[in-house]
């Protein structure tokens, strides 16, 4: 967390009934977002998938050692802070499974899954300050990552719990 990418390396199930041209886009939706990004696309792997698709990233990267934002290293006092818009993920997942709810004028959001918005020069900002002790994605969600953070930082309800808890 807080570093420069640098590499990305995609795999992909994929079921029958997807059309290559689906493919297509997907890809260059990654591509742009690479370009965007600095990031080279280095490969993966693909294969088949009995009934969903199935897209996993992986990214790497680099960050000066004392710069590296850990979800363990949240202080007590620390504030809680959020780059971009709470719940465009969710609002992007529910348009895509339902698409007439766009006609109905509950489009997807600006951001979430389909046009994924990156924070790259915030979190390097953040990391750099040396004000900003930890970090995570909010993959899951606020409240669950936040949980994440406060068990894995010993902060919060977990302050005085027993690592084994």
């Amino acid at each position: 967390m807080g570093g420069t990418p640098q590499d990305a390396f995609i795999s992909l199930a994929v079921p029958a009934d997807v059309a290559v041209e689906e493919l297509d886009q997907l890809y260059d939706g990654m591509k742009e977002l690479a370009r965007r990004s600095r990031v080279n696309l280095l490969g993966g792997d693909t294969t088949g998938s009995r009934q969903d698709l199935c897209v996993n990233v992986v990214v790497t990267g680099s960050v000066p050692v004392e710069q590296v934002l850990y979800r363990s290293g949240a202080r007590p006092g620390d504030r809680i802070l959020v780059t971009g818009t709470l719940g465009d993920s969710g609002a992007a997942c529910a348009s895509a499974r339902a698409p007439r709810a766009a006609e109905r004028g509950g489009g997807a959001a600006a951001g979430g899954p389909l046009h994924p918005e990156l924070y790259l020069e915030e979190a390097r900002l953040f990391a750099a300050s040396g004000f900003t002790h930890g970090a995570i994605d909010l993959s899951d969600g606020l409240a669950s990552d936040l949980r994440h953070v406060c068990k894995q930082s010993r902060v919060g309800r977990w302050s005085t719990s027993k690592r084994s808890r």
